[in-house]
């Protein structure tokens, strides 16, 4: 009776791990576990993005750089030690416009992070290539990887490690 117990379990636990079983239970397990030990932290952390109800607001996209340049001098005079502005400024404005956020970048009192992150070269192409800030901001600021890939059920439970991608940045 012990072997068919043994043979019994063995056959159940290759039953549920075949199909994922065992993965849809660790995440949610994992899921209960960070709603128990969520727990807000005061920070002068201040995360920048731009959504979908706030374009519909603003009503133009992409906003000028003197509105991002204008935001940076706020967050900087309120006190904000760190500033990370999700945004791609990959891609070069108006000489002008540029000049501002350039300058917002270089004066202001906080710490300012700027994304960069991995795309696809072309809708035909496979491979990927680094999209950075445009040299005159990064010259100012911290960049940051920003791609993340969620779970087959769409959640992100880990963050990759890219710290050998420093030669890359």
């Amino acid at each position: 009776t012990f072997v068919l117990a043994m043979i019994a379990a063995c056959a159940i636990s290759a039953g549920a791990w075949f199909p994922g079983t065992f993965a849809t239970l660790n995440n949610a397990y994992v899921d209960l576990q960070t709603r128990w030990l969520q727990e807000e932290i005061p920070s002068e952390i201040v995360i920048v993005e731009i959504d979908a109800r706030s374009l519909k607001e603003l009503g133009v996209w992409p906003l000028p750089r003197s509105r991002h340049a204008e935001l940076l001098d706020n967050l900087s005079k309120a006190g904000a030690a760190r500033v990370f502005l999700d945004i791609d400024f990959s891609a070069p404005s108006t000489a002008i416009e540029d000049a501002r956020l350039e300058s917002a970048i270089a004066s202001a009192s906080s710490t300012i992070l700027l994304p960069a992150f991995w795309q696809p070269m072309s809708q035909q192409a496979a491979g990927l290539m680094l999209s950075k800030p445009l040299p005159a901001f990064a010259a100012h600021a911290q960049l940051g990887l920003v791609n993340l890939v969620p779970g087959k059920d769409g959640l992100v439970r880990e963050i990759p490690d890219f710290s050998d991608l420093s030669t890359v940045l």
